[in-house]
């Protein structure tokens, strides 16, 4: 098979599988809800506990961030 021909049907994957990838991505964007998107992947609760996981850690990063420190550590 000619090498030009490999890397095209490879390019032709890759773009297709970006195609169908993109709507799981805008998703699960902060601010968007998932369940008003139209064709994403539903991911396995695995998946989604990590995502809020992830979330949550971030949001109370900057809580605490923006809190004074009225506080001592010990």
């Amino acid at each position: 098979m000619d090498i030009k021909l490999k890397g095209s049907i490879i390019l032709i994957v890759l773009l297709g599988a970006l195609y169908y990838a993109f709507p799981t991505y805008k998703a699960y964007q902060t601010g968007v809800d998932p369940q008003t998107v139209d064709n994403k992947v539903n991911l396995g609760l695995d998946l989604q506990g990590g995502m809020y996981l992830d979330i949550e850690i971030k949001r109370l990063r900057k809580f605490y961030a923006e809190q004074p420190l009225s506080w001592k550590i010990c």
